[in-house]
């Protein structure tokens, strides 16, 4: 929860800020560039632009907004809105925006998807479905809610993640405006299917609202359009350079919400509210080789709320719940820093004998095995039997290994999700059954990480793959069998 993203959503019709209701009804609320600052300045996590009209009558708008917003915002931008093809896709990005979302151009052609993925990577197309009911049946429509489509939502949300989009934007149409909150059944069945990062669009006009969403689905974070407008309009003295929008309107209707900072509000409560762990009792100690990334380690565990240590010496590994053993470097190297701080023996008794916990990450995990062929044969803690291996050298299949791959799991909170991995060698645990999750690299499997009893690792780094590796590390005390 505490990763989770409060996004401000602003529709655009004809350069103008407008917002409805159900996506109808529109009225215009103002110039969307005073709005899009005043929310950067705020502390908004991300700003999502949208022109709700062009992908019906074929005009392309977004360019100047995305320029003129990113010269003063320095947050990430995501813009929608009748981008059609990969020139589009282009187009956009280059003026400045950091993913562009897409609806109409992928229900007449997912091919698009796949090749956008490839061209512009997969972290940077989202996908916007928008779910409405007709006699209590749900399909999904496009052009902002005008034009219907009789696909199950689900079946649709499903071929888009298969197909490779990066993240998903649901749109509750028939929540939409109505400041009643997201269809949590709706909700509730997102969290079952959705392996990648997904974010709820629609109804969310309380704090508690954003609350049940954070910690009752996978979520990734919200979009809001009313709660964060009207609150601007209404808790501002605005002296519009152009006085535009329909300030008779907002004049006449109640005034819901009085916040300065909106979004410090809602981070607050946010931040006061239980997560679904309590980590403050869980003591964790980070073992600092000196050739390792420490503090990225260190700043993950403590930004989740574990009580963490560096252990520089064996006696700090006294009174840990949990040891980490981290590693960016040479295996041979990670092993000597370890005898010369007098922590290998220390290290096997609390593992070995005490049964304390171990997690070993990249370097890590491969320095928990019996031995490893790099550099020659160098041995391991010999807590896991097995060998560390190198990539077999052939046509086509280039090492180290570099960037985000998605792996293959029974667990849950790996299975079909993606994470970071930056590595030359792979390890072979001579028992099978301990391998907790598998990675395919150009058409090879290798174990990615793995659980037996008090021991768990993970060959990528948790601590570098966004909201999954942060997700990951919250569920470490589940992981143990």
């Amino acid at each position: 929860m505490k990763n989770f993203r409060i996004i401000p959503r602003l529709d655009i019709k004809n350069g103008l800020l407008v917002k409805g209701i159900n996506l109808e009804g529109l009225r215009v609320l103002g110039n969307p560039f005073d709005f899009a600052k005043k929310y950067y300045l705020d502390g908004a996590d991300e700003i999502c632009y949208v022109d709700i009209v062009s992908s019906l009558y074929g005009t392309k708008n977004l360019s100047k907004f995305i320029k003129k917003t990113a010269e003063s915002n320095f947050i990430p931008l995501t813009v929608g809105g009748g981008i059609k093809n990969l020139n589009d896709i282009e187009e956009i990005l280059l003026n400045g925006a950091d993913k562009i979302c897409l609806n109409s151009a992928l229900i007449n052609n997912i091919k698009l998807l796949k090749l956008a993925s490839k061209k512009f990577g997969s972290s940077t197309i989202v996908a916007i479905v928008e779910i409405t009911k007709i006699d209590d049946k749900l399909f999904i429509t496009s052009n902002n809610g005008r034009e219907l489509h009789r696909i199950d939502p689900f079946d649709w949300i499903r071929k888009l993640q298969d197909q490779g989009v990066g993240e998903i934007i649901i749109t509750s149409v028939v929540d939409e405006g109505l400041k009643k909150g997201f269809n949590l059944k709706i909700l509730d069945n997102l969290s079952k299917i959705l392996n990648i990062p997904f974010l709820i669009h629609g109804g969310l006009s309380h704090k508690y609202h954003i609350y049940d969403i954070a910690i009752s689905s996978s979520a990734s974070g919200v979009l809001i359009s009313s709660l964060f407008h009207y609150n601007y309009l209404y808790s501002s003295n605005l002296n519009f350079k152009n006085k535009i929008g329909n300030f008779d309107y907002i004049s006449n209707t109640n005034k819901l919400f009085h916040k300065k900072n909106i979004f410090l509000e809602i981070k607050s409560f946010l931040k006061k509210k239980k997560s679904m762990l309590d980590f403050s009792n869980i003591k964790i100690g980070i073992v600092d080789l000196k050739i390792n990334n420490l503090h990225s380690i260190y700043n993950v565990f403590k930004k989740i709320g574990y009580k963490t240590k560096i252990i520089k010496n064996n006696k700090d590994t006294k009174n840990q719940d949990f040891i980490v053993l981290p590693g960016v470097g040479a295996f041979k190297e990670g092993m000597n820093a370890l005898k010369k701080n007098n922590l290998i023996e220390c290290l096997k008794e609390d593992v070995i004998i005490k049964k304390k916990n171990i997690i070993g990450i990249c370097l890590g995990m491969q320095m928990l095995f019996s031995k490893s062929n790099e550099q020659g044969n160098s041995l391991g803690l010999n807590f896991i039997k097995g060998n560390v291996k190198m990539f077999q050298k052939k046509k086509d299949f280039s090492i180290p290994i570099i960037g985000w791959y998605k792996v293959k799991s029974p667990v849950k909170q790996l299975n079909q999700k993606y994470f970071y991995h930056i590595h030359s060698y792979y390890c072979d645990p001579i028992n099978k059954k301990s391998i907790l999750s598998e990675t395919t690299y150009q058409n090879f499997s290798y174990c990615s990480s793995i659980q037996d009893k008090n021991i768990l690792a993970f060959q990528f780094h948790p601590e570098k793959s966004g909201v999954n590796g942060i997700n990951l590390l919250k569920k470490i005390p589940q992981l143990y069998k």
